[in-house]
């Protein structure tokens, strides 16, 4: 049995959940300067997912501080250190323009 009042409620539901997806969305494509670590990108998006579009060049990492090593012969070396970021906008965009959904189906 359907109920009417319970079938309204789930569609004002969805109605809203819609709606507040797209507010955030919007808010974050238009913030450029949120970053986002990379544990916290592959909880939202996947692992998967970040490693096809940064093989397909559709995002790229963010490593903030730099410290300069000696190698094994003694030569300076500059290596990266910290967490890896990405900014939240690119992976909003890149998800939508690199079609992630089509792209993760041809793999298997």
């Amino acid at each position: 049995m359907d109920d009417p009042i319970i079938s309204q409620a789930i569609q004002i539901g969805i109605k809203f959940g819609i709606e507040a997806y797209k507010n955030e969305r919007n808010a974050n494509l238009k913030n450029k300067k949120i970053l986002i670590c990379k544990s916290d990108a592959e909880d939202r998006f996947g692992s998967g997912v970040l490693k096809n579009l940064e093989k397909r060049k559709l995002i790229y990492p963010y490593q903030f501080g730099i410290e300069e090593v000696m190698d094994e012969e003694g030569e300076p070396i500059k290596k990266a250190k910290g967490y890896i970021y990405y900014k939240l906008s690119d992976l909003i965009e890149a998800i939508e323009k690199g079609n992630i959904l089509k792209c993760l189906q041809n793999r298997k």
